[in-house]
């Protein structure tokens, strides 16, 4: 987290050992250690809290989704159609005119 040194931390306990004397030395750090944990308890929290809330979020979101009507689908125009609606009466025979027993006769070969 910080990028502090040995030499810098043996700085800092000499500066406080100083400044706050030898007697409440101990008392001082175990406030700090006290302190320090508290903070990260709170930013614990604050981190499952917030992932919570997006949890909950995406939920709803997907929810809403899936309550939204199926789109209706939209009709092809005839252009884009692959059906063949040109010739279909020569492609599907009419079932009560008899078939010709020479049929394949009639049609000229390439």
């Amino acid at each position: 987290m910080f990028d502090i040194a040995w030499s810098e931390m043996f700085v800092i306990g000499a500066v406080a050992l100083v400044a706050i004397g030898p007697k409440d030395l101990p008392k001082a750090m175990l406030m700090l250690g006290k302190a320090t944990r508290q903070v990260k308890q709170m930013g614990h929290q604050l981190r499952q809290q917030l992932d919570q809330l997006n949890y909950e979020a995406e939920i709803a979101a997907r929810a809403a989704e899936a309550r939204k009507p199926a789109p209706e689908p939209q009709p092809v125009p005839p252009e884009q159609s692959t059906v063949p609606t040109v010739g279909a009466p020569e492609i599907i025979p009419d079932p009560e005119k008899p078939i010709p027993e020479n049929a394949d006769a009639e049609k000229p070969h390439d």
